[in-house]
């Protein structure tokens, strides 16, 4: 089971000469492991020498922001926990002060973990969101909307199932039998006045109810959901899909060689084409979700990309933890790395991965699955050459494969086989017989 780590913030306050109360955001950089781009509130981890979740609060403040303010001035307000698509889970404190109106400390950003400090009253703090200037999270979204009105209370955008992460695109993770480190699988919402699902994974209740719930919430809100979306056919995506359907009425969308894999029983179906364009009534107006095929991984294997704010969902082409499964007869190496290239290009701001939390560098953790890929192919074709004999999958798997545990070999083996396939494609490789390869330069 994951431990649950201890961490405190602060949402700090002050009101401006019209008296208007604004609050202070601190913005997270790109490369921070978790909400890496996002606008939070100051904060961290309780470390061993904290006598508190105050001391905690107190001290993050102060080195996130360089502001100083006193234990005493902090008023507990709310716990928020990590949402399961993160292995490693907080459980944070959120504590309110007050700065004096006479109070003059400058913010000044730490410069590391933290590059930008800025002051906003909640209204206008999410209408950049709504807009995709920033990013707020559910937590803060959530708390913004007390500030605004004390009677709303805490937790009301439901904090154990998800919630809304970008403007326009919320995030309900759901357990599924899927791969590990992984153990849930994010159905992700979209749209504001206008909805449709993307991949409703999760087989297994109450985590189907947890769903449905946060669904009736936005329809209780005036939202229509307009169809259910597939990324693609595996059966950690598709596990809620004809119950989901079914329930709402709603017709379900996807690549054709998606439905080519499907045996469904839903209402009408949409076929969903390269480049297709779905226009969509977001909080901050039309988002035009653009699909892309992206094979590789699976054969009608989609991603979708709101090019104007620079959203991208990317099934599981590109993950916020662990790597990619490519693994015949539905995976294709070479085909895998022309998609990375290609969504590489998009330029995207944000990633929102079918499995882990959302990821604010797409460019550079694309560069990172990619380099990853030429490493491996690198470190098979070296065994090869050395080999005195045409080797298997299995035969290469030690050798290259020194990072994992021996029960995980078999998975490896899947990857390196797709890799052959490739290399024997571009007439690196040469394939004797069933199974056993030899590098050609070897052969020679």
């Amino acid at each position: 089971m994951t431990n649950v780590r201890k961490a405190a913030c602060v949402v700090l306050c002050r009101r401006r000469l019209d008296g208007t109360r604004e609050v202070l955001l601190v913005k997270r950089a790109i490369s921070t492991p978790f909400l890496g781009n996002y606008h939070v509130f100051p904060g961290g981890t309780v470390d061993e020498n904290d006598i508190s979740d105050v001391d905690t609060a107190v001290r993050e403040l102060r080195e996130e922001t360089g502001i100083v303010v006193a234990p005493e001035t902090l008023k507990f307000l709310t716990h928020w926990k990590t949402p399961a698509f993160s292995v490693q889970q907080f459980e944070a404190a959120y504590f309110v002060a007050e700065l004096d109106a006479n109070d003059q400390q400058r913010t000044t950003p730490c410069g590391q973990e933290i590059i930008e400090a800025v002051w906003l009253t909640p209204d206008e703090a999410r209408h950049r969101h709504h807009a995709g200037t920033i990013f707020l999270s559910y937590p803060v979204l959530d708390t913004l909307a007390h500030l605004d009105d004390p009677t709303v209370p805490i937790g009301s955008s439901y904090p154990h199932s998800g919630g809304e992460v970008a403007g326009g695109v919320y995030c309900v993770p759901g357990k599924t039998d899927t791969l590990p480190p992984a153990t849930h699988t994010n159905t992700y919402i979209l749209g504001g006045a206008d909805l449709v699902i993307v991949d409703p994974a999760t087989p297994y209740e109450p985590d189907r109810t947890r769903l449905l719930d946060f669904i009736r919430h936005l329809q209780s809100q005036g939202a229509t959901v307009r169809e259910v979306w597939l990324t693609h056919h595996h059966t950690d995506h598709i596990g809620a899909v004809e119950w989901l359907c079914s329930t709402l009425h709603v017709p379900l969308a996807a690549h054709p060689k998606t439905f080519e894999r499907l045996r469904l029983h839903v209402p009408e179906t949409r076929m969903i084409l390269d480049g297709d364009i779905n226009i969509l009534r977001g909080p901050g107006g039309e988002m035009h979700w653009r699909a892309s095929h992206t094979p590789g991984h699976a054969p009608g294997h989609l991603c979708f990309i709101e090019d104007r704010i620079g959203l991208l969902l990317s099934g599981d082409n590109v993950l916020g933890l662990g790597s990619v499964l490519i693994a015949a007869p539905d995976g294709d190496m070479r085909l895998y790395l022309q998609s990375l290239k290609m969504m590489q290009a998009w330029g995207a701001r944000m990633l929102f991965p079918a499995h882990g939390p959302p990821q604010g560098d797409p460019y550079a953790l694309i560069e990172r699955y990619i380099q990853h890929r030429m490493l491996r192919e690198a470190s098979i074709v070296a065994v090869l050459c050395a080999a005195r004999q045409a080797l298997t999958p299995d035969d290469i798997v030690p050798q290259v494969y020194r990072d994992i545990p021996e029960a995980l070999y078999p998975l490896a083996a899947l990857n390196v086989r797709s890799h052959l396939d490739k290399l024997r494609y571009e007439g690196t490789v040469i394939e004797e017989a069933s199974d056993l390869f030899r590098s050609t330069e070897r052969a020679k």
